[in-house]
Formats: structure tokens, C-alpha cells, sequence
């Protein structure tokens, strides 16, 4: 996402940019990971047998920020704390049939060139994973383990940069960009 935005891709989206996805904080992806292992302990602890409908042994669990976001703004937001912004009047909608078409002759064009060598950085199939809408339901680990994420994306993002930068800089002064 960073370096699409440093290449000014950031100004670009495929249609009307609604489509939300669930994204999840790494630090709350841990945290759950963390209430999974108590809770395993806790069942492994029981003297009584665990109901179904409670019991985490052996399930799986699907864990987000639980807060969808359009995909395009989160996309704008990492590229904006990378120091890459797009401003909302230069964003250029483009039709889901235009960038598919553009991406099946870019990827003829890679393989006519470069056969079995090299992948275009466009491909037909990015429109389905740009334009569709990927959002799970967390009850499960919010009944079972008592999850409920501990850190919103905006400040997982924060974090997350403010930390790359004090590194990749040694300053500790960083400005960080905010999600309107």
C-alpha cells in the first residue's frame, strides 16, 4: 500500500469506493490470541465437561477491528501516514470493466515480453479483490473468549508508523496523519 501510494496510485480508485473490508490491529490479533490460550487453560482446568456452544478447543476464530472500513480510505490512510496523501478532489474513479480490461492487456503484454519471467502489476483479477466487500462476523470470539479489540485501526496506524519512522529516523517527534 505504501509504495502505491508513493508511486501516486493513491489517487486511483475502482468504483464508488464503498466496498468495506475488516482490517485487524495486530496488537488486538495478539490480544486475542492471548484470551484464546486463558481460555484453553480454563477448559483443560475444568472439572466439568465444556458446553459446545462454549467451548474453544479444537474452533477457530476469526478476529477483526470489528469497525469495517471502505477499502479505498484505509488504502489512503497508510499511504497518507507513509507521508504519501491524496487529496479527495484528485481521487479518479475508474470502472470495474476499464481496470480489468486495462489489466488482461497489461498481462498479455508482460507475457508476450517476458514469458513465465514476470507477473504484471496489473492483473484482471485485482478488480474482484478492489471492488468486493470482505467483512466477518466476531461474535464467536467476543461470546467465547470475551474479545472486543483494545486498539481502533486509526490508532493501530499511528502506532504503527510513528514507530516506523522514529526507527527508519531516529526522531521521536513525529507528526502523524488522522483519518478525517
Amino acid at each position: 500500500m505504501v509504495q502505491n501510494a508513493k508511486a501516486g496510485r493513491g489517487k486511483f480508485q475502482i468504483r464508488d469506493g464503498m466496498n468495506l473490508f475488516d482490517f485487524s490491529y495486530v496488537g488486538n490479533t495478539a490480544y486475542a490470541h492471548i484470551l484464546a490460550a486463558k481460555a484453553l487453560i480454563r477448559e483443560s482446568n475444568a472439572a466439568d465437561p465444556i458446553a459446545e456452544v462454549s467451548k474453544v478447543n479444537g474452533e477457530a476464530f476469526v478476529v477483526t477491528n470489528d469497525k469495517p472500513w471502505p477499502f479505498w480510505d484505509f488504502t489512503r490512510t497508510i499511504g497518507a501516514a507513509a507521508g504519501y496523501p491524496a487529496k479527495k478532489d484528485e481521487i479518479w474513479v475508474i470502472l470495474a470493466t476499464t481496470y480489468c480490461s486495462f489489466g488482461i492487456v497489461s498481462e498479455w503484454t508482460v507475457w508476450i515480453i517476458s514469458p513465465r519471467r514476470r507477473e504484471s502489476v496489473i492483473n484482471h483479477q485485482m478488480v474482484r479483490y478492489l471492488t468486493m466487500t470482505r467483512t466477518f462476523d466476531i461474535s464467536k470470539p467476543k461470546e467465547r473468549l470475551g474479545y472486543a479489540p483494545q486498539v481502533t485501526m486509526q490508532e493501530g496506524i499511528d502506532r504503527a508508523f510513528a514507530r516506523t519512522l522514529r526507527v527508519l529516523c531516529c526522531c521521536d517527534n513525529v507528526e502523524v496523519y488522522h483519518r478525517p
